[in-house]
């Protein structure tokens, strides 16, 4: 004998919610993360037609792209991600942290902590004797990609001043600071992802061609010159880079308190 349907409605509140929370990730992940989805799109015109997103936002036509701030949150979470990934799947090795085997494995005359897991005993005892900070490079990196996503409004304040003669809405620049911030977490997420494998020469290779990016972005939103856009540009990055670094160490100085 069939058994008779299952009444959607007799289902438990609990169970309700999840089949809701599966249906919204699945149909969220197909619509921006599937071959064909909207978040490739975006990515592929974000890197490869520099400041057109910018563009095409301001002369409205946004359908078919991931609105501005939505596209830098969900790149900072990547990144952020990849961090973590990266620091469970390749933790730091005692001799990287200068203990030797002696140092890990003598336990002669310790605590019962040193018995159960020396390796932890050991790294805790240099650093007490070193007095060294504990802030882990992840966390770091972490704090410094937050920092850049709350000052994205700092740079649209710099980006109205130095193109104040060209009269556009503040919300035009602000488009194109979260499109320039998307574009630096791309590249931080590739050197997450692909840094330890990669020889120093094509890091310092893809800072250029991330450089040469921001500039052509620049030109082609502001429609300057070539000297006034390196003018400006150089201005306009020097300033927000002291301020990003100047926050993002007080930033790491209260969470490493």
């Amino acid at each position: 004998m069939a058994n008779p349907p299952v009444d959607a409605s007799s289902a438990s509140p609990s169970s309700a919610r999840g089949f809701q929370l599966a249906d919204f990730l699945r149909d969220w992940s197909s619509r921006y993360f599937s071959s064909n989805g909207v978040f490739w799109r975006t990515l592929k015109v974000l890197v490869l037609r520099p400041g057109m997103l910018a563009v095409e936002h301001r002369e409205d036509r946004r359908l078919g792209y991931v609105p501005p701030l939505r596209l830098c949150v969900m790149l900072a979470l990547l990144f952020c991600l990849a961090l973590q990934i990266g620091a469970w799947i390749a933790p730091q090795s005692l001799e990287s942290r200068g203990l030797s085997q002696q140092q890990t494995l003598n336990c002669s005359g310790s605590s019962t902590a040193c018995e159960r897991d020396p390796v932890r005993y050991a790294s805790s005892v240099e650093r007490q004797k070193t007095g060294a900070n504990t802030t882990s490079p992840t966390r770091v990196l972490g704090t410094f990609a937050l920092t850049m996503l709350a000052l994205s409004p700092l740079f649209a304040a710099l980006l109205a001043l130095a193109y104040s003669s060209r009269r556009m809405p503040f919300g035009d620049h602000f488009v194109f600071s979260l499109h320039t911030h998307a574009v630096w977490f791309v590249g931080l997420l590739l050197a997450a992802v692909l840094g330890r494998w990669l020889a120093p020469v094509i890091m310092v290779a893809g800072v250029g061609l991330l450089i040469v990016h921001n500039f052509v972005s620049l030109q082609r939103v502001y429609e300057d010159s070539v000297v006034g856009t390196v003018f400006r540009g150089i201005l306009l990055f020097a300033l927000y880079g002291l301020a990003l670094g100047t926050v993002a160490t007080l930033v790491a100085r209260m969470t490493s308190a």
